[in-house]
C-alpha cells in the first residue's frame, strides 16, 4: 500500500531527527538504536527484526522466556511470538490500528511520542524543581507564566499526536488511489508542522509551539473529516463490483428457479416473479452506471440482491 511505504520514510526521518534533538534519551526509551526502513510482519527476516525483538524485550514485552527470542537470544525471524509481542506492545501503548504488524503507526508515531515525552521530562525541572541556586528569570516573563505556557504546549502536543494518528488511520481507509495520494501529502505536511512545533518546544519557546500546534489541530481535524468523507464516497469501482456481484447472483438464482419449475415446485412461480423484479432493478443499475451515478447504481444492485434472496426463500 502506498501509504505504508511513503509514511514509513516520513516517520523514520522525522522520528530520528526528533530523537537527535532530545539529549540523554536511552535506546530502551526511544528505540533509536534500531533503523526501520520497512513494515515488519510475520515471515520477514533481517537484522531489523532482531533489533525489534531486542527493543521489545528491553521494553518489558518479552518475546519468549527461554530459547529463541528471549533476552540475549533475539533472532532475525519475525514469527508468531514476535507478532504476539508487537500486538501486546501496541495494545498497552494504545497504538492506533494495533494488529501485530510493526508498521508506520508503530515506528513513527510512537517514536515521536517518546521523543516528546523525553523533551517534557527534560524541560520539567526548570519549571517545577526547587534548587539551592536562584531560578533564572527572563526579563518580563514570570516563571509561573513560563510553566503555564509549557503545560499548554505539552497538552497541545499530546492532542496533536493523537489526532495525527487518527488522521493516518482515516487516510489509510481511503480506497481510491489518487484521493489517498492527495491526502497523504496533507498528512506529510501535518508531520512537518508537528516537527516545527516540537523544535520550538525544545527551544523553550512554548508560545510559538502552541501557535503552530493550534493550526496543526485544526488541519488534522479537517483532514480526518475529509478522509472519512472520501472513504464513504461511492466510486466507479464500487459500482462495477456491486453490479457484477448482483448479476452473478441473478444468473445462479435463475438456474435454480428454472430447475424448480421443471420439477413442478408450485412456489417457483412466485420466485420467478421476484427474479423478474430483480432483473429490472439490475437494468436500472446498469442505466445509473451509464449515467455515472455510482451511488444510485450501487443502491439498485443492492435492491436486486435483496429480491434475489427473497426469490430463493420462496423455494
Amino acid at each position: 500500500m502506498v501509504l505504508v511505504s511513503r509514511f514509513s520514510l516520513v516517520g523514520a526521518v522525522l522520528a530520528s531527527t526528533l530523537v537527535l534533538l532530545v539529549p540523554a534519551v536511552s535506546s530502551a526509551q526511544s528505540g533509536n538504536d534500531c533503523s526501520f526502513g520497512r513494515t515488519l510482519s510475520v515471515g520477514d527476516t533481517g537484522e531489523d527484526v532482531r533489533c525489534l525483538q531486542s527493543f521489545l524485550n528491553k521494553s518489558g514485552v518479552i518475546i519468549a522466556q527461554t530459547g529463541p527470542g528471549s533476552v540475549g537470544n533475539e533472532t532475525t525471524q519475525f514469527g508468531s511470538l514476535t507478532e504476539a509481542a508487537v500486538l501486546k506492545w501496541q495494545t498497552e501503548r494504545k497504538v492506533a490500528g494495533a494488529n501485530g504488524v510493526f508498521g508506520p503507526g508503530s515506528q513513527a508515531m510512537y517514536l515521536i511520542a517518546s521523543a516528546v515525552q523525553q523533551a517534557v521530562l527534560a524541560a520539567a525541572p526548570a519549571a517545577t524543581t526547587s534548587t539551592a541556586a536562584p531560578t533564572p528569570v527572563v526579563a518580563g516573563v514570570s516563571t509561573s507564566a513560563s510553566a503555564e505556557a509549557m503545560t499548554v504546549a505539552k497538552t497541545a502536543l499530546n492532542r496533536a499526536l493523537s489526532l495525527i494518528s487518527e488522521a493516518q488511520d482515516a487516510v489509510g481507509d481511503v480506497r481510491d488511489r489518487d484521493d489517498r495520494l492527495d491526502l497523504e501529502d496533507d498528512l506529510h505536511q501535518l508531520n512537518s508542522d508537528l516537527f516545527a512545533a516540537l523544535a520550538e518546544y525544545l527551544d523553550a519557546d512554548y508560545v510559538a509551539a502552541s501557535t503552530i500546534l493550534k493550526d496543526v489541530l485544526l488541519d488534522a481535524d479537517e483532514l480526518i473529516e475529509e478522509a472519512e468523507d472520501t472513504a464513504d464516497r461511492v466510486t466507479e469501482r464500487d459500482a462495477v463490483d456491486a453490479i457484477d456481484d448482483a448479476w452473478d447472483a441473478y444468473r445462479d438464482a435463475d438456474d435454480e428457479v428454472e430447475t424448480e419449475e421443471d420439477d413442478g415446485n408450485r412456489r417457483a412461480d412466485d420466485a420467478r416473479d421476484l427474479l423478474d423484479e430483480a432483473r429490472d432493478a439490475l437494468r436500472d443499475a446498469d442505466d445509473a452506471y451509464d449515467d455515472e451515478d455510482w451511488a444510485e447504481a450501487v443502491e439498485r444492485a443492492k435492491e436486486a440482491l435483496d429480491l434475489i434472496d427473497e426469490a430463493l426463500d420462496e423455494l
